[in-house]
């Protein structure tokens, strides 16, 4: 190629760990990245000079990478927004909002020492979450806002009012689905009016705590038959190993007829021996509810997940469970999905000592004689967008840790 040489984007590569197993190609998966090469230039300017003197000092590199892509439950298999709903605190608003966001973070601090060129970033700190909504205005009884306020929109715990707690199902709530599992502290709210347009209405706030990625147990039907009544384990085939280090369990109730029900979650290594992993309390008012069950370090959650109405004495419920395991390893997830996306994230967090993830990064394609760059980094924002009009995509924010280094294929 004669200098200066032009190339398109389109053949780019760009190569992310397995957890820790071996690099994967996820280049099918995006369609923005952007690698940016950072160099401390202090100022050394000094008494006669007239200008500022950056050219003296090389201090520390860094770099950090943003990209962007489709959400995929499974490889090669997009999906439209049209199909997300919202559950918050056992009120269905999926009909009521039209986009929103998801979006993880993880904050790393600089782990930098004397004698390092490059700038490290080794200990993660907390974990935070950004969720928005935006949709349609409505305010008489019944309707947007005051089922809104009654899911915990303006809730003081202080005066022992719960916060709302979600469940989003970028793909529907039946057996299975991927699930996003949070507590929300809304602090924004807004209503948007004008002569020519719909009454809009827009919600932001923090989680409170993490948001988890899980499966859902029970789709958001009613069911009526008479305890115990089980229902299909999750996911189908099961997960090639058992995890420990904890999760959560969340019970959505948006009706519900009769005196008393209990729901638990179940936990089986072969899908047919059980044991309980998490037991909500009894449902025992037609109030829409929510509830979020901590599950420990160290409890074992096996292969399958199953929900239960494990006694009751009651005409109808209708229901949606969910359950999330924290910790995941590369036999659990395939390349690029949005599974392998938020178990990097995650695992930061959950996995002890967990190193930097590995990658390689091909501008030009992977031929013989074609530049890359190698290195390790950290997942520092996993945001989810999803949209009535739109595919689901995604986006990330990476941060090198150590040395990028340039070589050739």
């Amino acid at each position: 190629m004669a200098f200066p040489g032009k190339v398109h984007g389109r053949g780019e590569v760009f190569k992310i760990d397995t957890l820790g197993a071996a690099l994967a190609d996820i280049s099918a998966f995006l369609d923005t990245f952007k690698l940016t090469p950072k160099m401390d230039r202090p100022q050394t300017a000094t008494f006669g000079d007239a200008g500022e003197r950056t050219g003296q000092v090389l201090g520390l590199r860094a770099f950090d990478i943003s990209a962007q892509g489709y959400i995929e439950l499974t490889a090669a298999q997009k999906a439209h927004g049209r199909g997300a709903k919202v559950l918050l605190s056992g009120y269905s608003l999926g009909s009521a909002f039209n986009k929103g966001k998801f979006t993880r973070k993880l904050k790393f601090d600089d782990t930098t020492t004397f004698g390092s060129a490059w700038r490290t970033f080794d200990v993660p700190g907390l974990q935070s979450g950004d969720v928005s909504l935006n949709g349609f205005y409505a305010g008489v009884a019944a309707d947007t806002e005051q089922l809104l306020i009654s899911a915990g929109l303006q809730a003081d715990p202080a005066l022992a009012q719960a916060i709302p707690i979600g469940t989003f199902g970028m793909f529907g709530y039946a057996i299975g689905n991927m699930v996003e599992l949070f507590s929300m502290a809304v602090d924004n709210y807004g209503i948007d009016g004008g002569e020519n347009k719909n009454l809009d209405l827009s919600l932001s706030g923090k989680s409170d705590g993490v948001l988890d990625l899980g499966y859902s147990l029970h789709d958001l039907v009613q069911e009526s038959g008479a305890a115990p009544l089980s229902f299909t384990a999750a996911p189908t085939g099961g997960e090639p190993v058992s995890t420990a280090l904890g999760g959560v369990a969340v019970l959505q109730a948006t009706q519900f007829t009769g005196t008393t029900a209990t729901v638990i979650v179940q936990t089986s290594p072969d899908n047919a021996t059980w044991t309980t992993l998490a037991t909500f309390a009894a449902v025992t008012s037609a109030t829409p509810q929510a509830q979020l069950v901590s599950i420990p370090v160290g409890t074992t959650i096996d292969k399958y997940c199953r929900a239960q109405i494990s006694a009751a004495t009651y005409t109808s419920m209708t229901f949606q469970v969910s359950v999330a395991r924290r910790g995941f390893t590369a036999a659990m997830v395939t390349p690029g999905t949005h599974k392998h996306l938020a178990a990097l994230f995650s695992n930061q967090t959950w996995i002890a000592n967990q190193a930097p993830w590995l990658f390689e990064y091909d501008p030009q394609g992977t031929a013989v004689g074609n530049p890359k760059k190698t290195g390790s980094l950290r997942l520092e924002q996993y945001g989810l967008t999803f949209d009535e009009n739109q595919s689901l995509k995604f986006d990330l924010a990476l941060k090198g840790s150590g040395t990028l280094t340039d070589g050739f294929n």
